[in-house]
Order: structure tokens, then C-alpha cells, then sequence
């Protein structure tokens, strides 16, 4: 079997490490390959030209030809798989010589799925759309709320009786797994006066946590408290405090004695399921979605614990989150846990990268059916957009300039665009506003307004500069220039953009926004267990769902629609409405220091009930007529009387008419 060798004769050109580790793990030896011993094992096996470990050596650069068995150099009129082998000096001589080249032609990636991208001019894309029916669109056939349903209903119709009985269950299961496994328990410990809770306790109990965002305290016990200044008797007439903090405790979703250790959420993973699948069940989305991280505000000990700096929290946990443009409504989600529990596994020189996997796994659901998916640059790549198009999905999304495949933007290729706030010549005369007109001039003309565009059949690359450069990929824009609804403060002129950018900002916003509602009315309260935290989260979500999913049901463009926080407190009022109970409000001690307690301090060091003066040479005191009762024609004798007004009064009644109404 002749060899062709290049640069280095065969016993000098080792093997790649994968490929050979593959191949010695079939036949038995560690000794290290030459081309001609590989050539001559690869005879041998049957099944390796279609294996993964087959793949890799061809993207390593080794090349077996498929029909005369040689490893070599590669050759344009090659017949069968040619592929080579290449050293660092002449990868960087390679890399060199591309860059200098005019062309604006990408060579063929390494990936047996990757096409070429030919890049041309772009000034006159025409994309090529796929149909959507919306007829599917909004609230299933199977979502369980009628027109006479209340804000509770919509929010029990996700939250169901199947997750409650889970909740319930594992908590009971808890305590009883904390009690064996604690070998000394206080006999003053409150745990000692635990009983076991039921659905509708469960549900009192989330009542009050969505109420306490609505009302702010410091501490948890503060709701508790019975001081006049800061007390809310709420909390304690439908549930103890002690109550409270035992739930809070021994709150849990999963079996500890069948923990999942190769999963990371295996703690909170099935309500999680249960959530997901209810929300996929009554919702089917619109056209346009969106794929965007939201952040969990955390910063206790958990494994992968996240830092985003442009998120609000900056710390917790991340969770990549699926929306619908047009709603808000939150379609899935996924949280990072660090692992490929929820993520599938990257393959070694898979062009989507794990970005790209996650939008697969998330959008796979809805491709097909002419859905237009929303990225930003973290997810955004050409061979991304060219695979949702190949599932017939479009995609509009930032690109980082450096992604791989991604086109080179020519200076000859710009199209220079005018500012709005520029103007031929000042309309005024006065010279300081003539220099600043001057000055704005010279700074536009270093950084102009411009946009280019670059084009393959199925995808538009956009690099637009206002005032910085951004990078954009679409396959359902034209790129055309539009005007939007904005002016310009000082001309009046109204502000123009590429209809890919006027798209991208309108559609890209809803998980920002969606934090944002959250953020005024989230249930989370400070707590060391983490999956109680993102227990609490995913109520959260599956409030704000319950709540887009109410404004569909209701939508009636002539009435103002509620508002989320008022959803919220209508969802807890009926939820303890219809399961609360009334407990003993006797409880605790009451406090005697009011803040008006010396209110009327002045006025009471005169007028204030005093005893008469006593009988001389007699231990009783004098009796005198009520005042008041002599009003009333009704003869009242009393020891009591105000020494300020020096009339005699009842103690109670007539003492407080005496002194605030006009006619007593």
C-alpha cells in the first residue's frame, strides 16, 4: 500500500491522539502509529469509516482515501474523502495568506454540515419567508377557564393540584426524614408541635407570600409583630408565625432518600417539570419569540452560581428563558446548572456550539411551523441562522463581529446616511450657536451614519454604525432604511434605521421587561436553601403567566387593563378567601407604647377626672350633679368631676361628651 509523504517521512508524522487512542483501543497496543501501520489496522475494521472517531481524524486533518486506501496531501482532483494533515507553522502561513486575498469567499468549514457561505453585495435581499397559520396561536382548546373564571382560577389552572399534592407530600416526607435523622430534639422546639400540612394550608401559605412583596417589611418576622406603628394583623389571623417558619423549613419537592446526584436540580426537578409542562399545554405562541438569560437574584453556596454584570442581580442563578413577542407569555426555560442535564452534549466540532444547542433544544417544539426566533450576540451565528431556516424558522439577532463565517464588510460597500440632527446651514445668526453647529458637523463627519450589507441566498448580514458598530444577521429582513416613531428633540426630523434594528429593539426587550414586572411583586424571601428560592422564582413566572394569559382571555380594547400588582393581590385575596382560616388573635403579647400616647399631653394636664374635695371633719367626699345628665333632665350625683372646667361629670360617657361635642 504506497504512502505519499509530505515534509516529514511517515515515522516521523505521529497519529492525532483521538484518532489513535480509537484505533489501539480496538486492536490491543500501545505503541505509537505511523501512516502506514494506521492505513494497514484501518483495513482491518469495518465499522470505522462511519464512526465519530473516523470524523475526528478527518477533522484533525488526516485524510484516508476512500477508494485507494492512501494518506496524503490533499488535492483538488483527489477522487473520494481527501483531507491532510498540517503543521502550526504552515496553519499560520495559511491563515496569512487568506487574509490577503480579496475575495470575499469563506473556505470550507471543517464540519461535514457546514456549506460555504458566498458572500456578496446585499443592497437588494429578498428573504425567503415561511408561512405561520396563527389560527393555533393564544389559549389551547384544553385551557380549563371559562369567561366566569377568576384571577385565582387562571393562576390554579397552572399551578394545579397535582403539584400541591407533590409539594405536600415531600414536605410531610421531610420532616419525618429530619425527625429520624436528628437524634435530639428540644422538647421547647416548635418542631415538636408539627402537623403534617394539607393543599389547602399549602395554599394559605403562598397567599401570604405573594402578599408580602405588596407590603414591605425588613425582616420576616415583621409581619408578625403587634407594635401599632408596624403591625398587619393579616398574617396572624390566617396563619401563626411559628406556623409560617415551620413550612418555610420543612418546605421540599423531591425524595431525599432517591437523590439523582449525576443531576444538579434534582431537588426541585420535578415541580419544575410539572410547571414546564402546564405552561407548553395551554399556550401555543405567535410568530415572533424571543431567547434571552434572566437572572435569579442568589448569593448563597450553590455549584453554579452565575455573574452576569448587566443583569440587575449581577449574582444567581441563570436560566435561559423562552418568550412570546406578542404576549410576554414565558413558553420554557432552562436553568444553568453547569452540566448537560438540560443542555444536549457538544460534539466535538459541532459549528452551534453550546449556544446554539440551546436554542435547538428550546425551539424544537415550534420549528416547522414558521416561527421568527429572536437572539442576541451570544446565541447568534451564521450556521444558526442557516439551520433554523433549513427547520423553516426565521431568525433576526446582534452577531459579534468575530463569529465564525461571518462576512467581511467592505469601506467601498458603505452607504452613508444623514444625520437627523443635521442641516445644511443654522437657522440663526447667533455666532456661539453657528461654532457649536460647526463642531457637531466635524464630529458626524468622523463618525458617519452608515450602513452595509452583505448577503448569501438565505441570510442578510448588516453592520450598522450610529454611534457605535453593530452587527446584525437576518433571514427575514430586507434591510431596507425606515423611519421610526422618533424625532429628533431639535430639527424635528423623524429618526431613521434599518428595519432589522426597528425589529430586533421592539421584540428583544420582553425578558428585560419580564424581570422587570417580577422585580416589584417576586415572592422570593432571603433563604440559605437554594431550590426555595428558585421555588418561589418559578411562582413567580408562573404568576406573571397566569397574569398574560388573563390579558388574552380579557383582552377588551375599550376598558384599561389591570395591572400585574393588582392581579397579584386579586390572586392572594381569593386564594385566602376561599382556603383561609381564621386562628386565635390572642396570641403574643400587646404592646402599650403608642406613638400619640403623649399626644395630648398638655390638654389632659387640665382637663382630666378628679375626685371632690372631701367633707370637713368627714372621710367621704362630696357628691355634685352631672352636667351632663342635668342637660338630660336626669339627676346624676357623683364624686368625679374636671377640675379645669369645675363642673361635675360621670366617669365615661358624659366626660368624653363634655369635652368634644358642642351640645352634649
Amino acid at each position: 500500500m504506497a504512502l505519499q509523504k509530505h515534509q516529514k517521512s511517515d515515522e516521523q508524522r505521529p497519529i492525532p491522539v483521538s484518532v489513535s487512542m480509537a484505533v489501539m483501543s480496538n486492536v490491543g497496543s500501545t505503541t505509537s502509529l505511523t501512516p502506514s501501520k494506521f492505513v494497514a489496522i484501518l483495513a482491518t475494521q469495518d465499522d470505522f469509516s462511519d464512526s465519530d472517531e473516523d470524523l475526528e481524524a478527518k477533522r484533525q486533518g488526516w485524510v484516508i482515501d476512500s477508494d485507494s486506501g492512501e494518506v496524503g496531501e490533499s488535492s483538488d482532483d483527489a477522487d473520494g474523502i481527501s483531507v491532510y494533515f498540517t503543521s502550526d507553522q504552515e496553519e499560520e502561513e495559511k491563515v496569512d495568506a487568506e487574509e490577503h486575498q480579496q475575495q470575499d469567499t469563506q473556505p470550507e468549514p471543517s464540519h461535514t454540515l457546514v456549506q460555504e457561505f458566498q458572500w456578496t453585495p446585499g443592497d437588494n435581499f429578498i428573504p425567503q419567508l415561511h408561512d405561520f397559520d396563527p389560527s393555533n396561536s393564544g389559549l389551547r382548546s384544553a385551557w380549563p377557564c371559562d369567561n366566569e373564571a377568576t384571577e385565582k382560577d387562571f393562576f390554579r389552572a397552572f399551578f394545579d393540584d397535582d403539584i400541591l399534592g407533590v409539594i405536600v407530600n415531600e414536605t410531610n416526607k421531610y420532616y419525618a426524614w429530619v425527625k429520624h435523622k436528628t437524634e435530639v430534639i428540644s422538647p421547647r422546639s416548635r418542631f415538636t408541635s408539627w402537623v403534617d400540612t394539607t393543599p389547602e394550608e399549602l395554599l394559605v401559605f403562598m397567599a401570604l407570600a405573594l402578599v408580602m412583596p405588596l407590603i414591605k417589611k425588613h425582616a420576616l418576622r415583621d409581619y408578625w409583630k403587634r407594635d401599632p406603628m408596624i403591625s398587619t394583623p393579616l398574617f396572624p389571623k390566617f396563619m401563626s408565625r411559628d406556623r409560617y417558619l415551620m413550612l418555610m423549613s420543612f418546605l421540599h419537592f423531591a425524595n431525599n432518600d432517591q437523590p439523582n446526584k449525576e443531576d444538579r436540580l434534582w431537588k426541585i426537578r420535578p415541580i419544575m417539570s410539572m410547571i414546564l409542562k402546564n405552561y407548553r399545554k395551554y399556550f401555543y405562541p405567535f410568530r415572533k419569540v424571543v431567547i434571552d438569560e434572566s437572572l435569579m437574584l442568589f448569593k448563597g453556596r450553590v455549584a453554579f452560581k452565575q455573574y452576569i454584570p448587566s443583569k440587575r442581580h449581577r449574582f444567581g442563578v441563570k436560566l435561559f428563558v423562552l418568550c412570546d413577542c406578542e404576549t410576554g407569555f414565558i413558553l420554557d426555560f432552562i436553568v444553568y446548572s453547569g452540566t448537560d442535564t438540560d443542555i444536549p452534549k457538544l460534539r466535538p466540532g459541532d459549528p452551534l456550539g453550546l449556544s446554539g444547542q440551546i436554542v435547538k433544544k428550546m425551539m424544537e417544539p415550534y420549528t416547522g411551523s414558521g416561527h421568527v426566533l429572536f437572539t442576541d450576540n451570544w446565541y447568534t451565528s451564521p450556521y444558526l441562522c442557516e439551520y433554523l431556516h433549513e427547520q423553516k424558522t426565521g431568525m433576526c439577532g446582534t452577531v459579534k463581529a468575530k463569529r465564525k463565517y461571518m462576512p467581511k464588510f467592505h469601506r467601498d460597500d458603505q452607504v452613508l446616511l444623514p444625520h437627523p440632527s443635521s442641516s445644511e446651514t443654522p437657522d440663526t445668526e447667533d455666532d456661539s450657536k453657528i461654532t457649536a453647529h460647526i463642531k457637531r458637523r466635524q464630529k458626524r463627519a468622523k463618525k458617519p451614519r452608515t450602513i452595509t450589507r452583505r448577503q448569501t441566498e438565505k441570510i442578510l448580514a448588516i453592520k450598522w454604525t450610529d454611534r457605535r458598530d453593530v452587527h446584525l444577521l437576518s433571514t427575514i429582513h430586507e434591510g431596507k432604511i425606515k423611519e421610526t416613531d422618533k424625532k429628533h428633540y431639535r430639527t424635528g426630523k423623524p429618526i431613521k434605521k434599518p428595519d432589522v434594528v426597528i425589529d430586533y429593539i421592539e421584540n428583544m426587550r420582553l425578558i428585560d421587561k419580564s424581570d422587570c414586572m417580577l422585580s416589584g411583586v417576586e415572592c422570593v424571601r432571603k433563604s440559605t436553601k437554594w431550590y426555595q428560592k428558585l421555588f418561589f422564582h418559578l411562582v413567580d413566572l408562573t404568576m406573571l403567566n397566569a397574569y398574560n394569559a388573563w390579558l388574552v382571555a380579557r383582552y377588551d380594547p375599550t376598558k384599561p387593563k389591570i395591572k400585574f400588582r393588582d392581579f397579584v393581590y386579586n390572586v392572594s385575596y381569593q386564594l385566602l378567601e376561599e382556603h383561609g382560616t381564621v386562628t386565635s388573635l390572642t396570641r403574643g403579647r400587646r404592646s402599650t407604647m403608642r406613638p400619640d400616647r403623649l399626644q395630648g399631653a398638655a390638654y389632659i394636664s387640665r382637663h382630666h377626672l378628679a375626685l371632690t374635695p372631701k367633707k370637713p371633719g368627714e372621710n367621704r367626699h362630696c357628691l355634685v350633679q352631672c352636667v351632663v345628665c342635668k342637660l338630660k333632665n336626669k339627676r346624676t350625683r357623683v364624686t368625679s368631676l374636671c377640675p379645669e372646667c369645675d363642673v361635675g361629670l360621670c366617669l365615661g360617657d358624659c366626660f368624653l361628651r363634655w369635652h368634644t361635642q358642642k351640645n352634649p
